[in-house]
């Protein structure tokens, strides 16, 4: 995430509350010759009660194209349950302070963010593009689920979606984690 040629670790804590109940944190640790930092080189919280902030995080790859790698994080929230999305982008001062970009699914109870990953470059564009899963989204049959793939580009991930697809059965919880395969493209499983 700054580029020093060591990996990095990413934890979200969602019961985590600071002013807020239960508004989670996101802890990055960078590594370094002797391993990782004892103390959390950036965090992050949500300043909202109930968002679990962190419920889920994974490396993003790099979304923009600058050399550097990003990560993705969610929240999903417990009052309202629609989840939300959060990309950092990575630099050579490490992680930038608030999310360089964000998505939600725009509906209610979807958990949308409940599974976030890479997805590797799906579209062969130089860029890293990245999967969400919202397992209970509803279209047509309830708690279907879907899956959201926002594609990287030199300004970061599209503002729109690229592709998604439904499960189309009821209660499948289609997206409940999501995951990159390599040359596969990506992994969905079905609950």
């Amino acid at each position: 995430m700054n580029g020093d040629g060591y990996s990095d670790v990413i934890i979200g804590a969602i019961g985590y509350g600071n002013g807020q109940g239960n508004e989670g944190r996101i802890y990055v640790y960078f590594g370094s010759g002797n391993g990782l930092s004892l103390v959390a080189n950036w965090t992050s919280e949500s300043n909202v009660s109930d968002a679990i902030f962190g419920w889920s995080v994974s490396t993003a790859g790099d979304v923009n194209g600058d050399g550097y790698s990003d990560f993705i994080a969610s929240y999903i929230g417990f009052m309202q349950p629609q989840g939300k999305v959060f990309v950092f982008h990575g630099s050579a001062e490490g992680l930038s302070d608030s999310a360089n970009w964000t998505a939600e699914c725009n509906q209610a109870s979807a958990h949308f963010g409940h599974s976030v990953s890479s997805a590797g470059d799906l579209n062969s564009d130089g860029y890293s593009d990245v999967i969400i899963g919202a397992p209970l989204y509803n279209n047509g049959q309830a708690n279907e689920g879907k899956v959201f793939i926002y594609n990287g580009s030199s300004s970061g991930l599209s503002d729109t979606v690229n592709w998604t697809i439904e499960s189309n059965l009821v209660n499948a919880q289609f997206g409940y984690s999501v995951s990159t395969a390599g040359m596969l493209t990506m992994i969905v499983i079905l609950m």
